[in-house]
């Protein structure tokens, strides 16, 4: 069995890869975390939906992430379908979202795709298994491997509440352009057990972000109990109504609900620790393991009929 996760971008020559994946004769499973397969270009397709047709509308996006004089992305979209399909007697795509699912599958119905959730890893559900869970919690978080970025950061809305709740609002991940402000900057945390600590401190997660598919961040907030205060996306409201929770319908109404600490109206009204327990049960890592057994067992026993 070989299990590509997350294969994109320029980092590997795809027909290489994937003639050597057929020539093996081995069941594939690829992980597929963005849009970059279904697409002849991007990772993160945003506002575009020019790979639902053919790609080719790049117009001055061809300029960014790896720029390019012209938009070849109709005739790669073309090469890099070919190539998937070379695989697909011995393939299964899974995707960690319904609504990438869906779209994998528009592309792709020909292919097997999956949908099998995130969960959390097994050094942070180990970390929060031992925690004694608090409801008395003060910390504003936002968080993202890039604090900079524009489209996971609302900047305005940083600088808002940092006026408001000053060192209370909490601030992980690198770049920080805030240092103006009285928030309090924790820069980047890769230790498992101290990102839980600091979400079982939270409050709510400030999460603004339009380009994220099935985040992390979410999962591992809401398992310590900490609300999500969600901007309006596929991804967040997906994953909310999970735990019986919804997005603010606007960026106002996320301030406003903030502002006022009505966090736990956009779940019902349910508490710190029962968001807590709900959220563990869905994420759990021996969930996504038992899904992800079914398809190895399912396509190992399609390779052996292939082979037959």
């Amino acid at each position: 069995m070989i299990h590509l996760h997350a294969p994109h971008h320029y980092y590997l020559n795809w027909n290489t890869v994937t003639r050597l994946l057929a020539e093996s004769g081995k069941p594939v499973v690829i992980s597929a975390h963005d849009w970059w397969l279904v697409s002849g270009r991007c990772g993160f397709a945003r506002d575009c939906m020019g790979w639902r047709r053919a790609c080719g509308e790049c117009g001055s996006r061809r300029f960014e992430d790896l720029p390019s004089l012209r938009d070849r992305s109709r005739q790669v979209r073309v090469s890099r379908h070919a190539a998937l399909r070379r695989l697909r007697s011995r393939l299964a795509i899974v995707c960690p979202s319904e609504h990438l699912c869906n779209d994998h599958r528009q592309i792709f119905p020909d292919l097997d795709v999956r949908f099998i959730p995130n969960a959390l890893d097994r050094e942070f559900e180990a970390a929060v298994s031992g925690f004694q869970l608090s409801t008395d919690r003060n910390d504003l978080v936002f968080c993202a491997s890039d604090l900079a970025s524009p489209g996971k950061i609302d900047a305005g809305l940083v600088r808002t509440l940092a006026s408001e709740f000053g060192g209370n609002v909490k601030l992980v991940g690198r770049s920080s352009p805030f240092s103006d402000t009285s928030a309090t900057a924790l820069g980047e945390v890769r230790d498992r057990t101290e990102l839980a600590r600091i979400f079982a401190s939270t409050r709510a997660l400030m999460f603004t972000s339009q380009m994220d598919n099935a985040p992390l961040t979410i999962i591992e907030a809401l398992s310590v109990g900490a609300y999500v205060v969600a901007y309006p996306s596929a991804a967040a409201q997906e994953m909310l109504r999970l735990v019986g929770g919804r997005c603010a319908e606007s960026p106002d109404e996320a301030y406003e609900i903030v502002r006022t600490g009505r966090e736990n109206e956009l779940y019902g009204g349910q508490s710190h620790l029962e968001l807590a327990r709900r959220a563990r049960e869905i994420w759990s890592g021996e969930t996504m393991a038992a899904a992800y057994r079914e398809v190895y067992r399912d396509l190992s026993r399609m390779s052996d009929e292939v082979q037959a």
